[in-house]
């Protein structure tokens, strides 16, 4: 359901930009000047859709935007999340129901996981939120990077050790 949702807020958000883009007699506006329009318009009537769709989607950045805080306490909570996937896999095993995704603690790699999570559902929704709200690219995307840069390290110690 992500995907589906993200792709739909990003086909409202191009149709809000081609409006400014058009506004503008085809000249991009600034980059502040184009987030600030676009928060601006989301309450116009031609744009109902997206205004209906992005206060969700605001909630769902906030429910994935662990790998966005400071290093510490995005480890902190990624460890947290995932002793809590694990807890549900053993159950799921101690039961002999089939072991969800990323919750089999024997072959759920941490680091990869991670590294997959943020390259796959966080950064590209995150830079979706970044073409509507001034000043997330340098300092939300910025604290993803430095992130997925501890986890890529990450997986490539585990690699090591296991000869991958």
């Amino acid at each position: 359901r992500h995907f589906s949702e993200i792709a739909k807020v990003t086909r409202r958000v191009e149709a809000l930009e081609d409006d400014i883009l058009e506004d503008n007699d085809g000249n991009p506006p600034s980059s502040s000047s184009s987030s600030a329009n676009i928060l601006t318009r989301i309450n116009g009537d031609k744009h109902v859709k997206l205004r209906e769709k992005f206060l969700p989607f605001l909630l769902h950045m906030a429910d994935i935007s662990n790998p966005t805080k400071p290093h510490a306490v995005s480890v902190e909570w990624a460890h947290a999340v995932y002793d809590e996937f694990f807890q549900q896999g053993d159950r799921e095993a101690a039961e002999d129901l089939p072991i969800s995704p990323l919750c089999d603690r024997t072959t759920t790699n941490l680091p990869e996981a991670q590294v997959g999570f943020m390259n796959y559902v966080v950064k590209p929704a995150f830079l979706l939120l970044a073409r509507c709200i001034p000043n997330m690219e340098t300092v939300v995307i910025g604290q993803l990077e430095e992130n997925f840069m501890y986890w890529m390290r990450e997986k490539e110690k585990d690699n090591q050790l296991t000869g991958t």
